[in-house]
């Protein structure tokens, strides 16, 4: 596996399907950069058949309705996220009452959680 063979290739590859602030996040944190391929590379580890079987899970209904959660929530949400459009963290918000979003329009998938 790419992730444990070659971790420098691997970055670079991934990196390429990232957008611009994702990839600046990883260029600029070598600690990030290494902790995101350990990540991928644990995964990865048995192949990827949980990876499919979780985007099957993603895309079934919930057991429950959105709209039944009446606890505190905040979405934060990238608006140039490509793995999950910004679209898709204002349905969540706009379907949790009381749910708040926020939103930042210059980060991605990654930047987000670290800037």
């Amino acid at each position: 596996m790419i992730f444990r063979r070659n971790q420098d290739r691997a970055l670079q590859t991934v990196a390429r399907l990232l957008t611009p602030p994702d990839r600046m996040a990883l260029g600029s944190d070598p600690e990030l950069a290494r902790r995101f391929v350990a990540s991928m590379a644990e995964a990865y580890a048995q192949g990827i058949d949980a990876a499919i079987h979780e985007a099957w899970l993603i895309a079934q209904p919930r057991p429950y309705r959105l709209a039944d959660i009446h606890v505190p929530v905040h979405v934060f949400q990238g608006g140039v996220d490509r793995h999950v459009p910004a679209a898709m963290g204002a349905h969540i918000a706009g379907s949790i009452p009381g749910a708040r979003l926020h939103l930042f329009p210059d980060e991605g998938h990654l930047s987000i959680v670290t800037n």
